[in-house]
């Protein structure tokens, strides 16, 4: 499966424009995260989601592994990309 680096791209794209526009330095994807991370004290969390990106396993969806997703009557029907890796709030005792 090929990553595609969509939010990589965005930010960089905006990034770029940003700092045109303004003359200002903007942070890296990488320190913009920290510092966000930082300031609101989240936590960051791998969730498996629809090839389709129709939903994400989480929540209702958590027990999952094909996508339920109906459009035009049709249900998606994808497995997620990884519907055997535990997830590791279900491993703990």
């Amino acid at each position: 499966m090929e990553r595609l680096n969509g939010t990589v791209k965005a930010y960089g794209f905006h990034a770029a424009v940003l700092k045109e526009a303004t003359g200002h330095d903007i942070l890296s994807l990488y320190n913009c995260q920290k510092l966000a991370i930082e300031l609101t004290e989240l936590k960051t969390c791998q969730v498996d989601i629809c090839p389709n990106s129709c939903i994400a396993y989480t929540g209702q969806y958590k027990d999952i592994t094909a996508c339920p997703y109906v459009k035009d009557r049709k249900t998606c029907g994808l497995l997620q990309y990884y519907p055997k890796r535990k997830k590791t709030s279900q491993n703990k005792p």
